[in-house]
């Protein structure tokens, strides 16, 4: 099988199958043209009777055209370069796509997603995922982890499980650290916010008096010190 490059389409009425260049590989995400609505992996030698306008399944329906490679054993090893609704992303080879949301915008996905879905992955334009169910929405967001989400332009999400603050007062937030453990528990440990501030909301008083002297303290524990009085 050729390695590279590869090409990924929708299913049978995406077009562009006359821009690759030979010798590449195709991989059509839903192929419903065998009648099995299965992902199909195919070399590209010819385009003879081939248009700009040509769709996949009319290239699928000559097979002086290709080699079915469908059959081989393609280890999920590198990036696959996917065309969308006139979107171009990347993701890792052989994902199933009925397990991501719609590949954004020069987006690149390196995550894994277990469950059929169509939220998890990159999806915001020139957005990066990687993980277990993670997702990275809006543009320019990045998300790592397990279970972790990104839903505010620019921002980046590190850990597990973490909660969209959705704060009125500090606006969106930029930077977040979720420290959840599973689906019963969604907690962040750190939030950097548009304006500057930054919390530490699952941190409390108790938690940090027991601490060692090196700990960070809140506005929460200085209050409660102090009286409520920092002046």
């Amino acid at each position: 099988m050729k390695r590279n490059p590869l090409y990924a389409f929708k299913d049978g009425n995406s077009i562009g199958v006359f821009n690759i260049p030979l010798n590449s590989t195709i991989h059509i995400l839903d192929d419903s043209t065998d009648g099995t609505g299965n992902t199909r992996f195919v070399e590209i030698i010819s385009k003879t009777g081939l248009n700009p306008g040509s769709t996949i399944a009319q290239f699928l329906a000559n097979p002086d055209l290709y080699i079915d490679l469908s059959n081989e054993n393609i280890s999920p090893s590198q990036l696959q370069k996917i065309e969308v609704d006139g979107k171009t992303g990347w993701r890792i080879l052989g994902r199933d796509p009925n397990n991501y949301g719609e590949i954004g915008d020069q987006a690149i996905d390196l995550s894994l997603s277990l469950d059929s879905g169509s939220v998890n992955g990159a999806t915001g334009y020139n957005s990066f995922a990687v993980g277990l169910n993670v997702e990275a929405s809006e543009d320019n967001s990045v998300v790592f982890g397990n279970n972790t989400k990104s839903n505010y332009y620019g921002e980046t999400v590190f850990g597990s499980y973490n909660v969209d603050p959705q704060s009125s007062v500090n606006g969106p937030t930029k930077f977040v650290v979720g420290i959840g453990t599973n689906w019963e528990n969604y907690q962040n440990g750190f939030e950097v916010y548009t304006n500057g501030v930054v919390r530490a909301p699952s941190c409390s008083i108790a938690e940090i008096a027991a601490s060692d002297e090196k700990t960070l303290v809140t506005k929460e524990y200085a209050d409660d010190i102090d009286g409520g009085d920092l002046t």
